[in-house]
């Protein structure tokens, strides 16, 4: 499911899910905090427990403010937020933007991506928390495996065979050669 959120809120940000190298959830004692490491690509995610819930969440220069209703949704605001931080210096290497620190930057992306988790709630986490389809390799049996082996390890040599003749008879003719000129 946390694997699908960070997708979903790279997706909204404009974000190559390839700059997220890390993504790291744990409870918290406080409500929620986080952590972008965005030189190196990573977030960390902490969520506090349902008993902190609901409360406002911080304001800062750019004076939003939202109310934050349950686990669920501080979970894809701070996530958003600290993806948000990966996106300031993912446009500053880019040319575009200032880097990676501005806290009420980050809450402008982080804000809207709530607002669109709140619309689609369910069906959101309805479409995360499916288990991904896996498909079920048949098991083959050693024998198998052995006569595959050892048919790719004639070829091999019989390659490295035709190889050695093919050396063996050029340089026949270069022993050849030289054994004439000194006679």
């Amino acid at each position: 499911m946390l694997q699908r959120l960070v997708r979903w809120c790279c997706q909204r940000l404009d974000l190559p899910i390839r700059s997220v190298k890390l993504a790291t959830f744990r409870n918290s004692r406080s409500t929620w905090g986080g952590a972008a490491y965005y030189w190196k690509g990573q977030i960390t995610v902490c969520i506090g427990d349902a008993c902190h819930f609901p409360t406002a969440t911080k304001r800062h220069a750019s004076g939003l403010q939202e109310s934050i209703a349950d686990r669920l949704e501080a979970l894809v605001m701070v996530t958003a937020h600290e993806l948000a931080h990966i996106l300031q210096r993912h446009c500053k290497r880019r040319g575009i933007g200032s880097g990676g620190g501005m806290e009420a930057a980050t809450d402008w992306h982080a804000l809207p991506i709530l607002r669109e988790f709140r619309a689609q709630r369910e069906a959101l986490i309805a479409e995360w928390v499916v288990p991904p389809a896996t498909e079920q390799k048949q098991a083959v049996p050693a024998q198998e495996k052995r006569a595959k082996k050892a048919q790719d390890d004639l070829a091999r040599w019989s390659r490295k065979l035709q190889l050695a003749k093919t050396k063996v008879r050029k340089l026949t003719l270069r022993v050849r050669y030289y054994e004439k000129m000194h006679e």
